[in-house]
């Protein structure tokens, strides 16, 4: 994986576009080549796209997101997709394909990871222990990724992530794990940052008066399991 990631720092996409469509052709060839798969693009999230650690190049790192974007991003989320399906037959591989995908939620166009046939997944991983923890960290990432108050109440909507929070806080049977606590920790705290925003834009906007109040029912909803987590 570091040798085909050292090779993709140099030439991808202006001299090997190709180098992804390759992997993903490999893929039929079984858990060898899923596992490679995987472990080339926890590698170039490490190595490139990571903003961690005093050697960071900001221009290789979009170079190569853009690359992807452009090339094979719905291919790669197919991909994904195909090898979740395995998870009765492998389940520690379909939990390394959760792992790597929630290194790239956080930058890839989060439409083409919150497709319902993906987020029905995901939730039922939430309730396997092998896929369990990793769930929650794609689940999590989801929440928090980065955009405008105005499109992150919506999304928190569409997510369905509270309904299915509040039915896990009034679940006796759901066990309180590190990683649904956190969850739930995440969706409190950008529902309270969402609150806290719209009420105080300056000047007031309709928006914001219609936002507020879907912000304010969702935390109420969260906050029993929340408070079970404390």
């Amino acid at each position: 994986a570091q040798l085909v990631v050292a090779v993709l720092r140099l030439d991808y996409p202006h001299r090997w576009p190709e180098i992804f469509p390759v992997m993903l052709g490999t893929l039929q060839n079984g858990t060898v080549a899923i596992d490679v798969f995987l472990r080339v693009l926890n590698t170039v999230h490490e190595e490139v796209v990571s903003a961690e650690g005093s050697g960071h190049d900001f221009q290789l790192a979009n170079r190569i997101k853009d690359g992807m974007r452009e090339g094979c991003l719905p291919q790669v989320v197919a991909a994904w997709q195909q090898i979740l399906s395995l998870h009765e037959s492998a389940p520690q591989l379909a939990a390394a394909c959760l792992h790597t995908m929630h290194l790239y939620v956080s930058w890839i166009d989060i439409g083409l990871v919150t497709t319902p046939p993906l987020m029905a997944m995901l939730y039922a991983f939430v309730n396997s222990g092998a896929t369990h923890e990793n769930a929650c960290l794609c689940l999590t990432e989801m929440v928090v990724k980065r955009m405008d108050v105005a499109a992150k109440v919506p999304h928190l909507q569409r997510l369905d992530i509270v309904r299915v929070l509040a039915e896990a806080g009034a679940n006796a049977a759901v066990t309180l794990t590190a990683p649904i606590a956190n969850l739930a920790s995440s969706v409190a705290l950008e529902l309270l940052d969402c609150w806290d925003r719209l009420a105080g834009a300056a000047p007031p906007s309709a928006q914001a008066a219609m936002l507020v109040p879907q912000a304010v029912e969702m935390l109420k909803q969260a906050l029993p399991l929340l408070l079970q987590c404390l």
